[in-house]
């Protein structure tokens, strides 16, 4: 299901029919992934695969911000990484066309996310 998903004031959470993304929560973040690691990889002989488990790709009117929250896990790693885990939000920006600034603001979390994980790569 492509539809954006609102946490209301009281807790609930909600589906938003006529607001969808163009690709699923999880692609995006892939997407993300793959342009922020795309350069290191082709640099490096070391290869890492990574997986996401996304627990959290909403937003939330209490605090009109887009919040993801997700665990980055390395199987069968030899390095032994341990799991990544990273909460996120970004406020959402005022405007008149609400579906596009809220869409801005979840990929301001996708990056988000991904700069916390090349963070926890790099301490390693």
């Amino acid at each position: 299901d492509r539809r954006f998903l609102l946490r209301r004031g009281d807790g609930q959470v909600v589906s938003l029919e006529y607001q969808r993304w163009r690709l699923s929560p999880e692609l995006m973040l892939m997407r993300c992934m793959y342009g922020a690691f795309q350069v290191a990889a082709q640099e490096s002989e070391e290869k890492v695969q990574v997986n996401a488990v996304i627990y959290r790709f909403e937003f939330d009117e209490r605090g009109n911000a887009a919040c993801l929250a997700a665990d980055f896990v390395f199987p069968g790693d030899p390095a032994g990484r341990p799991a990544v885990r990273v909460d996120v939000s970004v406020p959402v920006g005022g405007s008149e066309d609400i579906g596009a600034a809220r869409a801005a603001a979840m990929s301001g979390c996708a990056r988000l996310a991904v700069e916390k994980l090349a963070g926890a790569l790099n301490r390693k």
